[in-house]
């Protein structure tokens, strides 16, 4: 307990631009740490589930498909060089650095820019109507038929150990098409 505690906690002291006591209590309590150190032993321990640039190799896959990638300047758990290297390789995406915020989806400028990205990604979906992706089979394709409803994409994990190769993105109208975050 004492190492998941540890591990936890680095978590909790890196996730934020600047000091959060509230996010370092949670991430010090003994369920989290517990459940925090074994899910990522497990996906550490596994490779990820991902071939080596796995992601990076297969981008391709994601051709004709917009995407907004949002990363804190200070992210101190996962590098910028990598969300940078994605972007290059991916035209149809945009990066949105957010420059006073670090790993946490949770600071106020993560929030706003994920906000922001979800309500331009719902606004495309509609005017474009909803994508198609069966990236296991490597078919995109985008609906011919325009609705007024609006579209969510969801991801159904195919395998009990997801993978990116086997994730598939179906669209179903929305409960409330005026619903915006």
């Amino acid at each position: 307990m004492h190492c998941a505690k540890a591990w936890s906690l680095w978590e909790g002291r890196t996730a934020t631009l600047t000091p959060n006591k509230h996010v370092v209590e949670f991430f010090g309590s003994a369920h989290v740490a517990l459940a925090l150190a074994r899910i990522e032993a497990h996906y550490f321990a596994h490779a990820t589930f991902l071939a080596p640039d796995q992601i990076l190799r297969d981008v391709h896959r994601l051709h004709g498909i917009p995407g907004i990638l949002v990363h804190g300047r200070y992210d101190m758990v996962c590098p910028l060089q990598s969300a940078w290297e994605l972007h290059r390789m991916w035209p149809q995406s945009r990066l949105e650095i957010v420059p006073d915020a670090g790993h946490s989806a949770a600071e106020p400028g993560i929030v706003n820019a994920l906000v922001r990205a979800t309500n331009e990604m719902a606004v495309l979906l509609e005017q474009e109507g909803a994508l198609v992706l069966d990236v296991g089979k490597g078919d995109v394709r985008r609906q011919t038929h325009r609705s007024r409803e609006a579209r969510v994409l969801d991801v159904i994990r195919t395998s009990p150990e997801p993978r990116l190769d086997e994730a598939v993105l179906v669209d179903r109208p929305a409960a409330n098409p005026s619903t915006r975050l």
